[in-house]
């Protein structure tokens, strides 16, 4: 049930957004984009140190409104318990989703299939499924600066679901680049709540 609230409250919220922004200059077409960042968020595990990594992302329109999404995330931490060991994270995802205007701004929806990775020293390597639903409105003011509200829904195998909202602002230097920063008070780069928090992330991105 927290997680239909959450996403019927985005929808609503990116809905009400649309009808009181601004009208605002607009690229004229979906472009392809790459982008990485660097995330860190806060461990919620005692003797367990937080969790810092990268994350690289891509996006290509093939048909119309519809794109082909690909997600990679790498990340470590370190844990005292039961003795001091090196924690590993990966996932690489894959799926589809579109783009649509809406209002001012643009809404994109898309989802991926994934496989979760985490690697210690002392049990090696567990691998459980992770999809992606993710949700995301993004509304530009000016020429540069885009702002933007979104949820990822994390459906775990062997742990619970997770929602994160997600807040980014970034600035478009309009030469196919553009810098941004996100924060989120969930887990919004392993998807466990019982493992992070808090969710920080500076990247690039570049559009053509």
């Amino acid at each position: 049930m927290k997680h239909t609230l959450s996403l019927l409250t985005l929808v609503a919220a990116s809905s009400a957004f649309a009808q009181t922004a601004p009208n605002i200059s607009k690229k004229p077409v979906l472009q392809h984009s790459v982008e990485v960042a660097y995330v860190a968020s806060s461990s919620t595990q005692a003797a367990v140190d937080d969790i810092e990594g990268y994350s690289l992302a891509a996006r290509a329109y093939v048909w119309q409104h519809v794109f082909v999404a690909l997600e990679y995330y790498t990340g470590m931490t370190d844990t005292a318990v039961p003795s001091p060991a090196d924690i590993d994270y990966n996932r690489f995802g894959y799926g589809l989703g579109a783009t649509f205007q809406v209002g001012s701004g643009q809404f994109s929806a898309s989802y991926t299939l994934g496989k979760m990775e985490e690697e210690t020293d002392a049990s090696g390597t567990e691998k459980s499924d992770q999809d992606r639903i993710s949700l995301t409105y993004a509304q530009a003011y000016g020429n540069s600066l885009t702002v933007s509200l979104g949820v990822t829904q994390f459906l775990n195998d062997g742990v619970d679901d997770a929602t994160a909202v997600i807040l980014g602002v970034g600035y478009d230097f309009r030469n196919g680049f553009s810098v941004g920063v996100s924060y989120s008070p969930d887990s919004a780069d392993i998807g466990d709540d019982g493992v992070s928090e808090d969710t920080f992330s500076l990247g690039a991105k570049y559009s053509f």
